[in-house]
């Protein structure tokens, strides 16, 4: 039998990727806009979030 592939830094990109998708999901709740830079990178950033999370999840589970 061959030993299981596994790469726990890979844990880490995926959680960062789910990061994201949380930042994103939580921007919409803000009233006003408190850290402008905030939403701008969450809005250039957050769709990336979501491929990158739908890649690993799908890597790490095959």
């Amino acid at each position: 039998m061959s030993k299981p592939f596994y790469v726990p830094s890979l844990d880490g990109l995926r959680f960062f990727a789910f990061f994201l998708v949380f930042c994103t999901h939580f921007s919409g709740f803000l009233n006003g806009d408190p850290a402008p830079i905030f939403s701008t990178l969450v809005r250039a950033f957050g769709s990336s979030g979501v491929i990158l999370f739908f890649i690993l999840s799908s890597y790490l589970l095959t």
